[in-house]
């Protein structure tokens, strides 16, 4: 029996190297599938994309050419948008994957809580940012090559983030699982909830100690959560009775 195919998507500036472990956490339960953006990894080089749509239509084409058809995508942050617009548009054609992961992000309907256009900051600016985040050494910042390499992918990434506009006609109908580092900074009270409007199912959370890189580090845990999520999405999708704790908006604390 074939395994379910897992998509995993980044976050702005990052790329695909950074789940390496997660995905191999995730192996055996899944076929794992990790994609760089363009502009960074094993894309380095070609043009970037600069909105959602272009960013779905690149992820479309490489899923294509692998014969990919995921029944799982996971997204972080800038991910967490492409996955979810993915989804809608692997909906629309008819080939609706069974379960949506997101990496604490406000969600589709809500604009970036600092209401202004990142990708037009100064390099400064857009480096402070970078080090508010955590998780990029001072000695890589200090790298002219490196910086002029960041500036460039992740002023794109944030046009990419900060300019997107929800226009799903409905909700999609796929169960979703939302995770967060309890210390995250950059989205200033954005909670699950507000992905639940975006769902016609349950949308549930769970949290780990730790800010926007939370993930390293705990990388079996959220493999597990992952995997116990995919697994209620299956038995939802097969009729059978789902087992859940507090309702469809479960927020859960590791």
């Amino acid at each position: 029996m074939s395994l379910p195919e897992l998509l995993i998507l980044h976050y702005a500036g990052g790329s695909a190297i950074a789940y390496r472990k997660l995905g191999n956490q995730l192996r055996g339960k899944f076929r794992v599938l990790m994609l760089d953006l363009l502009g960074r990894g094993a894309t380095y080089g070609q043009k970037v994309c600069r909105s959602v749509r272009e960013a779905v239509g690149f992820c479309l084409d490489a899923l294509d050419e692998q014969g990919v058809v995921p029944n799982a995508v996971f997204g972080r942050s800038m991910g967490a948008l492409i996955a979810f617009e993915l989804a809608s548009e692997l909906e629309r054609r008819g080939a609706p994957v069974t379960w949506a992961g997101s990496v604490r992000r406000a969600s589709a309907r809500i604009s970036h809580p600092a209401q202004i256009r990142r990708d037009l900051w100064n390099g400064a600016q857009l480096l402070d940012f970078v080090r508010d985040l955590g998780g990029t050494s001072e000695e890589l910042l200090e790298n002219p090559n490196y910086v002029d390499y960041l500036l460039e992918v992740i002023r794109s990434d944030l046009e990419l983030v900060d300019t997107y506009v929800y226009d799903a006609e409905t909700p999609l109908d796929t169960p979703a699982e939302v995770c967060q580092g309890r210390d995250t900074p950059v989205l200033g009270g954005i909670e699950v909830g507000h992905w639940k409007q975006c769902f016609r199912h349950s949308v549930t959370g769970r949290s780990w100690p730790g800010g926007y890189f939370y993930l390293y580090g705990s990388e079996g845990e959220v493999a597990n959560a992952i995997t116990t999520s995919f697994d209620r999405a299956l038995e939802r999708k097969a009729g059978a009775p789902q087992q859940e704790a507090s309702g469809p908006n479960r927020q859960e604390n590791s």
